[in-house]
């Protein structure tokens, strides 16, 4: 079986400096200024290790900062978008740019396999975190207490005996205003 004079060409050219040219012929050349600062870069490495899977995303004074999967059809990023979060382009973040993608439909932005970084202004991720973690919860305990005192009744009809937790007691009866959601950490 023969490799075919294509092969041999190839393989005895593998040495030969003329026609090989170094990494740092084919480099761009920088036209921005990208200068991390040496107390950036050591903030960075000691983050480096608090981060599981994801590096964690810089914070950004009026914005919490998350990271979107592109890969869920039911939480998909063009909804996010229309919602007020913006996807982090690895220009505007010194010392992002090995994270950057660098081809398809989300290239020059920092992303994580099928991850994207995003931020949203504060005040709609205090609004969202308030109707998702809050409100719709509170909505749904006072479903079940509504269906615990029906319970509760055809029990007392029955004259049978039933035992609640006072934990159970207190579904959909919080008080006080919703919680201030801990919008200054970037999604960890």
């Amino acid at each position: 079986m023969s490799n075919g004079p294509d092969r041999d060409t190839r393989l005895s050219n593998r040495g030969n400096s003329e026609q090989r040219t170094g990494r740092e012929d084919k480099d761009r050349p920088v036209t921005e200024n990208r200068e991390v600062m040496d107390s950036d870069r050591l903030e960075q490495f000691r983050l480096s290790f608090a981060a599981e899977k994801l590096p964690r995303l810089p914070d950004i004074p009026g914005y919490h900062c998350c990271w979107l999967t592109t890969t869920n059809n039911a939480d998909p990023i063009y909804r996010r978008l229309k919602w007020g979060y913006e996807l982090l382009k690895a220009t505007d973040h010194p010392g992002w740019e090995a994270a950057s993608i660098k081809t398809g439909e989300y290239a020059g932005c920092i992303g994580e396999g099928e991850m994207l970084a995003a931020k949203v202004p504060i005040e709609i991720y205090e609004m969202m975190m308030t109707e998702w973690h809050y409100t719709q919860p509170l909505a749904e305990e006072g479903k079940l207490r509504s269906t615990l005192e029906l319970i509760e009744q055809e029990a007392m009809k029955k004259k049978a005996r039933l035992d609640i937790e006072e934990g159970t007691r207190q579904l959909g009866r919080r008080s006080g205003r919703a919680p201030k959601f801990d919008s200054t950490r970037s999604g960890r």
